[in-house]
């Protein structure tokens, strides 16, 4: 019975853990993260990446996998991630002009148009700080 007890235990905590780990990033269209954004009222997040940015890779390693992170994203945006060199991504980047590599951008569903945006990595405090200033605007 104690066996049982601990294999359930260990279960239940492996399964807490996998779900509060980091970013989750939607798959799909656009249009298909533009209408989950509108059913569930969050505005959208958007990383705009390079296959070949370090700075990319360093967030997408660091710090979209942060559990405060993805404790936050995951419950106040709807986060999409695409490659803005290549299919949909160029679309994006010609709706939404950048400068350079990582471009992050909060996005209101109900007109698609810009909250506000940052470039460069952040690291997960920095990250966070960056949604509360996105989030400040929403409520503006």
């Amino acid at each position: 019975m104690k066996k049982l007890l601990l294999a359930v235990s260990i279960l239940c905590l492996s399964a807490t853990l996998g779900l509060s780990q980091g970013v989750k990033f939607e798959e799909g269209t656009w249009a298909e993260v533009v209408a989950k954004a509108k059913a569930e009222n969050k505005p959208i997040f958007v990383d705009l990446y390079a296959t070949w940015c370090g700075p990319c890779k360093v967030m997408a390693k660091n710090t979209f996998t942060d559990n405060n992170v993805g404790n936050k994203f995951n419950a106040s945006f709807i986060s999409y991630r695409i490659d803005a060199e290549k299919g949909e991504g160029l679309t994006l980047v010609k709706k939404y002009p950048i400068k350079g590599y990582p471009t992050c951008i909060f996005v209101n569903p109900s007109d698609e148009k810009e909250i506000y945006r940052f470039m460069g990595a952040r690291t997960p405090s920095e990250l966070l700080e960056e949604a509360n200033k996105a989030l400040e605007k929403v409520k503006k």
